[in-house]
């Protein structure tokens, strides 16, 4: 997803709703890369192995804790205007985000920079020797959100564990 206000975002979503956001690779968003807004609903949310990069304001938002239960895992959000991450205390499960500041929420890593292959030319695909490769949570028996690919279709792990982020380096 390239450019426009939001990348990704949910809104106005009913009580009982749930949406998963996975493989995903979001970029040049003028305000926010992923958003999740339940409009005063209890709702659920899941955000795993996506690439947030250049948003103006936040790479991935959750919104308020009416109830609703956010998991936010092995994300790479770097280059935001205002914050990486935003409202991390209403995210219920997070596990190795990466963020370029000091927000990742859960087990996250903070101040961190990955590599991605061409920045410049838009491949948001992790370098090999990039920090992420080999450092996710495996998700292939996660009880909210179970899979075993990558953005392209490969499978998940190639090597000796998930990569963080939409990308499984030497995946294809």
């Amino acid at each position: 997803v390239r450019g426009g206000r939001y990348g990704i975002y949910t809104k106005y979503m009913t009580s009982g709703a749930h949406v998963d956001f996975y493989n995903n690779i979001v970029y040049d968003c003028t305000y926010d890369g992923i958003t999740f807004d339940n409009s005063l609903a209890t709702v659920s949310a899941n955000a795993y192995n996506n690439t947030v990069v250049n948003s103006g304001r936040y790479g991935i938002q959750v919104g308020y804790d009416y109830g609703a239960i956010y998991a936010v895992k092995n994300n790479i959000v770097q280059g935001s205007g205002t914050a990486d991450y935003a409202n991390i205390a209403y995210i219920d499960d997070g596990a190795t985000n990466i963020s370029s500041d000091t927000s990742a929420p859960g087990t996250g890593y903070d101040n961190v920079i990955v590599t991605f292959i061409d920045e410049a030319s838009d491949n948001y695909h992790l370098v090999l020797s990039s920090p992420g490769f080999d450092e996710g949570t495996d998700l292939s028996s996660d009880g909210k959100l179970a899979f075993s690919t990558d953005i392209d279709g490969g499978l998940r792990p190639f090597g000796d564990a998930w990569d963080i982020g939409a990308d499984e380096v030497g995946s294809f």
